[in-house]
């Protein structure tokens, strides 16, 4: 046979494709759905609704090398005492265990959850998210009170959202999804998912005025908002 002289040998390396599926938990009203929603807003695509009791997406993310299939099991308002959740938690890669930081009793009831999820031997792979960080004024539960729940519990991590605001949303579920995959992504990378927002506090004639913790917190975002800044601007890559 003869060959083609000017005709190159190309090699091809073919990316991995891999499944990952997360479970979004906790009481009704904390804002999973809002969550989920926010995150669609960043390309998700409905794959079916309400077939088993949830809605259920899919989107496809680029960790590194690696072309994922992420997919999310929310269960919206479903309570904690549905029929359904033992078949979320058995096929799910990770839990989003989610609670509203402005609501105490929200808080109180992970352990309800988690018991829960030790029953259906769902421990090794849960994720603690504190929803609603944008609302200074009115947080209850503080820093300490989530980093002791997800130490005396062995959770993988914990985190902070605002699916009102899009705070860490987008950032969280590319951290989690290359920790499952055993590639975490860097700083610097997660950083290109960071979205540089403003915080509104209310005012002393708003809802409960104004506490000493409110403005230690308000402090905080605002000292993150500026680092944010500053980094947004260093970074140059970009995760499809």
């Amino acid at each position: 046979m003869r060959r083609n002289p000017t005709k190159k040998n190309i090699v091809s390396f073919p990316t991995a494709k891999m499944e990952i599926t997360l479970a979004i938990l906790g009481d009704g009203s904390v804002g999973k759905s809002s969550l989920v929603e926010n995150f669609k807003n960043d390309g998700f695509t409905s794959v079916y609704k309400q077939t088993v009791g949830c809605d259920f997406y899919e989107k496809k993310l680029r960790i590194r090398d690696n072309a994922v299939s992420l997919r999310l099991w929310d269960i919206g308002g479903q309570s904690i005492h549905s029929k359904n959740i033992q078949q979320y938690v058995s096929t799910s890669s990770a839990i989003f265990l989610v609670y509203d930081v402005t609501n105490r009793e929200s808080f109180n009831n992970l352990d309800d959850w988690k018991r829960l999820l030790t029953k259906y031997g769902a421990t090794d792979k849960i994720y603690l998210v504190g929803n609603k960080v944008d609302m200074i004024s009115q947080r209850i539960v503080t820093s300490k009170q989530q980093i002791e729940f997800i130490k005396d519990n062995n959770l993988c991590g914990g985190m902070y959202m605002s699916a009102k605001t899009g705070e860490n949303v987008i950032r969280a579920f590319y951290q989690v999804s290359g920790e499952i995959l055993g590639t975490p992504l860097t700083e610097t990378e997660l950083e290109c998912h960071d979205k540089i927002l403003k915080v509104h506090v209310l005012r002393d004639d708003d809802q409960g005025g104004r506490t000493a913790f409110a403005d230690q917190i308000e402090e905080e975002k605002r000292l993150e908002e500026e680092e944010a800044l500053r980094r947004a601007q260093q970074c140059t890559c970009m995760i499809q």
